[in-house]
């Protein structure tokens, strides 16, 4: 097997579109790395999320939370091609998708990618590899913020619920057997929502203060502002990623050009 693969990656901060480039001689993952619960994965399908360019355009900042050369990509799906001697989860030929460590420098926009042991799980051959891999940041990121609040029955509020993790959100809450709304009149139902998840931040600007007018009383839950089970949801067809676009791998310009719109609103 080839000891280096093709794979992009920017070697300081900056605009994404200026500091992105693609080289075709990336170092590929050593066999001495593969330990640990670790994982090796034959890319399939990667997707990319706004915190893959928000990160280097926060200028030197930056450095105090990623190294540089840095691979961009946190979200894919593909093919075991190694696993570590204590994995026993996984074997090699099986379908994962997975969740790379955002602060290493080895990301999923490349040829082989390596997972940690909490960060992948197997799916079943039959599943979208594009609806695949832009589920397991945003997807995690709107169960966290909903599962460990709600029992069934429970209504919840979403702002921001046509982005990726709103999409996913409402999902989530309905699997669960929840009420899901998304409309703005909130104020004029009163306290009804078990929780408020906000993907959004600013829009309406004063909804974490507003918020007590439209929450139940004394629930767990509350207000959670998005900062940060779903593979057999994705297998039986309960969990679908809102698919926007899909770029070949060479079009990682494009791909992230297309990201920063602000119109873009799925994965």
């Amino acid at each position: 097997m080839a000891s280096t693969m093709k794979a992009w990656h920017f070697t300081s901060p900056g605009t994404i579109s200026k500091i992105l480039s693609l080289a075709d001689n990336t170092p590929k993952p050593a066999d001495e790395e593969i330990k640990n619960g670790r994982i090796l994965i034959k890319v399939a399908r990667a997707c990319i999320n706004p915190a893959d360019y928000k990160v280097p355009e926060l200028g030197q900042v930056s450095r105090a939370l990623v190294s540089y050369p840095k691979t961009p990509g946190m979200d894919l799906c593909g093919r075991v091609v190694a696993v570590a001697d204590d994995v026993h989860d996984v074997e090699v030929g099986r379908l994962v998708i997975a969740r790379v460590n955002p602060l290493g420098s080895r990301g999923a926009l490349s040829e082989y990618a390596i997972a940690e042991l909490d960060g992948y799980g197997t799916i079943a051959d039959d599943i979208d590899l594009d609806q695949a891999a832009g589920a397991p940041t945003a997807a995690l990121t709107a169960f966290q913020t909903i599962a460990p609040y709600v029992k069934k029955g429970d209504k919840v509020f979403i702002n921001g619920g046509s982005g990726g993790v709103g999409t996913f959100g409402i999902q989530i809450a309905k699997i669960l057997g929840c009420h899901c709304n998304v409309i703005e009149e909130l104020e004029s139902r009163g306290e009804q929502f078990a929780v408020v998840v906000d993907n959004v931040g600013d829009s309406p600007a004063n909804l974490f203060n507003e918020c007590h007018k439209f929450l139940v009383p004394d629930k767990n839950g509350g207000y959670v502002f998005v900062g940060g089970h779903l593979a057999s949801w994705m297998e039986e067809g309960r969990l679908k990623t809102v698919v926007d676009s899909v770029f070949e791998f060479d079009q990682a310009h494009e791909a992230f050009e297309h990201l920063k719109r602000d119109h873009v609103l799925e994965k």
